[in-house]
């Protein structure tokens, strides 16, 4: 049994090499948005930062709605992967508001942990904080498990 390497992206490149290098990790998505894995325990939790940018504002200069969930998925869908070791899709994500940011309260740290794991789902719980640490929103979400290549 080979020992897994402790840096995620360094196991997000072999498993997509599994994959036979058909998946875009990271997703664009992720990239575009300046995504960085800051740290993962396996079988536990990630944390992910992205910076703040001028134009995830609403009109009211506030990070949009919209965008605080783009961050959640762009953490949940690089934490399925790494836990489930096959392609996954977000079937629901439930997000709940606590206060506004703005762009200069940024980055923003989107921590998520593992509730549960099955052969066919996974349960995360997560949460956004401003750079002082104070929470912006926290969300739950479930994902389905594609079948493993191998099959």
């Amino acid at each position: 049994m080979s020992k897994t390497p402790a840096n995620p992206n360094d196991v997000l490149n072999e498993l997509n090499a599994q994959w036979g290098a058909k998946l875009q990790i990271p997703p664009l998505c992720f990239t575009e948005m300046g995504g960085s894995i800051d740290h993962w325990q396996a079988g536990e939790s990630i944390e992910a930062s992205f910076p703040l940018r001028l134009w995830y504002a609403n009109p009211a200069g506030w990070l949009q709605g919209g965008i605080l969930a783009a961050l959640f998925d762009n953490t949940f869908g690089p934490f399925s992967f790494l836990e489930a070791k096959a392609p996954t899709t977000t079937l629901e994500m439930q997000l709940s508001y606590v206060r506004p940011a703005t762009i200069a309260d940024g980055p923003v740290k989107v921590s998520a942990k593992l509730l549960e794991k099955s052969k066919n789902y996974l349960i995360f719980s997560g949460d956004a904080r401003k750079s002082d640490g104070k929470i912006v929103a926290y969300a739950t979400t479930r994902l389905q498990i594609f079948p493993s290549k191998q099959s």
